[in-house]
């Protein structure tokens, strides 16, 4: 009885590995984006000892984000300078910016603040040409 069962096995499975489908089998590929944006101010002329950064994102879904950093001239770069979405605050902590802040991919408005006062704005935008 237990050498019909092997057999019948064999008969099923064999073939199945053999088959002409398994030998062209071709990768699936996963891709993972997560664009982000670093931003900075600081004061080249050490005029100020100290100010107030403030950095504002807008996603592309109208949601905005802003993070405020205090400087002065002795500080580090890593002090004033903040990545965006790892620098901003969110509800959901560790999940990729599309979850986490409902940004899209394709469009970033940042703006900088020193005092309260606009420094530089710009749009981050980027496009894919993805395969599938």
């Amino acid at each position: 009885m237990q050498y019909k069962i092997l057999t019948a096995l064999f008969i099923l499975i064999i073939p199945q590995i053999f088959h002409p489908a398994y030998a062209e089998l071709k990768p699936r590929w996963l891709e993972s984006i997560g664009p982000s944006v670093t931003l900075g101010v600081w004061d080249k002329l050490d005029v100020k000892q100290t100010y107030i950064a403030k950095y504002v994102v807008q996603c592309e879904t109208g949601k905005t984000y802003s993070v405020e950093r205090t400087g002065s001239a002795e500080d580090s770069p890593e002090r004033w300078q903040v990545t965006f979405p790892n620098d901003f605050p969110s509800d959901i902590k560790g999940l990729n910016i599309q979850t986490a802040y409902g940004c899209g991919l394709e469009k970033l408005i940042w703006k900088i603040y020193a005092d309260d006062v606009l420094i530089d704005s710009g749009t981050l935008v980027s496009s894919r040409k993805g395969g599938r």
